[in-house]
């Protein structure tokens, strides 16, 4: 996540301050061959000239018919400049101010075509400027149609852009010679048309991240369906005399519009501490619609989450076995560092001492208990033998010695001097009943055959029966 976060800075260029810019853009229309084809133009009509498939009646106010063409024309009469704007005259109705007087010198009104406008060259310059003085003049340009990443001109940095305005047209899939889609009937050429170049200038490519130059993508399109005029304008006409008429003229025609757009950035400090406080803060949401997602598929995930249980006591726990082992005490002397004497701390080696302490007097317990076992086992095994000596018809006498061989030893923790016998008689001697063949060696309840207790048990303890 850490990865993504300056990833997404650096690629999106979030350590930049960004500002669109200011664009300027000088634009002019050159003749080019447009005097050049519209005379061979003159010389064979193109289709649209005197041609009554190109009349349209739009009302009764608004006819458009007997289109004549106009062959005569100056730059000037068809070219108008506007702000980040030029009109060029497609088509024009000029309507006499007198028609009487028109009339009379031989002058009327007429609907005409403008043709050749296709050989125009549109050129222009453009400007972009930021807040912190860049200032770039006639930066690349990569122009092509909208929607469609192949380049169809480019234009390096520092130089003008000319383009013909049949290239123009063909970049943004435009014809004058086709219907306009949303009028029944009339040509392009006829209502106009609005070619539209919006100019994105950049300085942060992805592609390129290191490459801060900057560069314009300029999109060509154009908007069907509409009637672009430029409205009416005075104009004056010469009779056989020489005498001028005035006249007014209502213009259609191709607009060629310009839309600046765009993101400059410059490295900045404060807007990589923004950005980068903004991602943070992201990525707690993000962990918080996580959670809130995860909560509502798996039943315990807050206890597996936020239940720390299990971790704090796996790390107590080997704190405590490297402490008391010594682990941590020879990590802290290899490495040259004192171990912290706090509460914590002392706590465990406290604890440590006590479990010692106990283990050490466990031990010696169990020591003395192997002891008392032990010596109980060899008084067994000395009693086992006289029982085996009276077996063979020793006598008494063996009987004797052998006890009084096992009297040597004085009784010990765990030893019984006396107990009940388990047919409910009692020893009131050193030894117990007999064993069990009759002859018993003490006085008391437990002497004679069968009487001081049962001929499987051993004297001295109980657990031997």
């Amino acid at each position: 996540m850490v990865l993504y976060i300056l990833l997404n800075l650096i690629l999106g260029f979030g350590y930049m301050l960004q500002e669109t810019p200011n664009a300027v853009v000088n634009t002019y229309v050159e003749p080019s061959e447009y005097k050049t084809v519209v005379a061979g133009l003159k010389a064979r009509y193109p289709s649209y000239c005197n041609n009554s498939a190109t009349d349209f009646n739009f009302s009764t106010t608004w006819t458009y018919i007997d289109n004549r063409c106009d062959f005569d024309l100056e730059l000037g009469d068809i070219l108008i400049l506007g702000e980040n704007a030029v009109f060029i005259t497609t088509y024009f109705q000029d309507t006499p101010s007198n028609p009487v007087v028109a009339a009379a010198a031989g002058l009327s009104a007429g609907n005409y075509f403008v043709p050749g406008v296709e050989a125009m060259q549109l050129s222009f310059e453009h400007t972009v400027s930021t807040s912190w003085g860049l200032n770039a003049l006639n930066p690349e340009l990569h122009l092509h149609a909208l929607g469609d990443s192949k380049n169809n001109a480019t234009f390096f940095s520092g130089q003008s852009v000319t383009v013909k305005i049949a290239d123009l047209l063909g970049i943004a899939g435009a014809n004058l010679d086709a219907i306009n889609l949303h009028s029944a009937g009339p040509l392009y050429r006829l209502t106009g048309t609005h070619i539209k170049i919006t100019m994105a200038y950049s300085n942060m490519h992805s592609r390129t991240p290191l490459d801060y130059t900057v560069k314009t993508d300029g999109a060509v399109d154009y908007t069907p369906g509409v009637w672009t005029s430029v409205g009416l304008k005075i104009v004056y006409k010469e009779d056989a005399t020489g005498k001028l008429h005035k006249f007014q003229r209502y213009h259609y025609a191709l607009r060629v519009s310009f839309v600046t757009t765009g993101t400059i950035g410059i490295a900045d400090a404060f807007a990589t501490l923004t950005n980068l406080a903004v991602a943070l803060s992201l990525l707690g949401v993000a962990v918080s619609v996580v959670d809130t997602v995860c909560e509502y598929f798996v039943s315990n995930f807050g206890v597996m989450k936020h239940d720390n249980r299990n971790d704090w006591m796996t790390l107590e726990s080997l704190k405590a076995y490297a402490l008391e082992e010594g682990i941590l005490d020879r990590f802290a002397e290899d490495r040259g560092v004192r171990l912290l004497d706090t509460d914590a701390m002392r706590a465990i080696r406290a604890r440590s001492l006590s479990k010692k302490a106990a283990a050490l007097e466990a031990a010696a317990l169990e020591a003395e208990a192997l002891e008392a076992a032990a010596l109980e086992a060899e008084a067994m095994r000395a009693v086992l033998g006289l029982q085996l000596q009276h077996d063979d018809g020793s006598g008494s006498s063996a009987t004797k010695k052998g006890l009084k061989n096992s009297s040597r030893h004085s009784p010990r923790k765990g030893s019984r001097r006396g107990s009940t016998s388990r047919t409910g008689g009692r020893s009131d001697g050193p030894m117990a009943g007999g064993a069990g063949a009759g002859a018993g060696a003490g006085t008391g309840a437990g002497a004679g055959a069968g009487a001081g207790g049962d001929k499987n048990c051993f004297p001295f303890s109980s657990s031997f029966c």
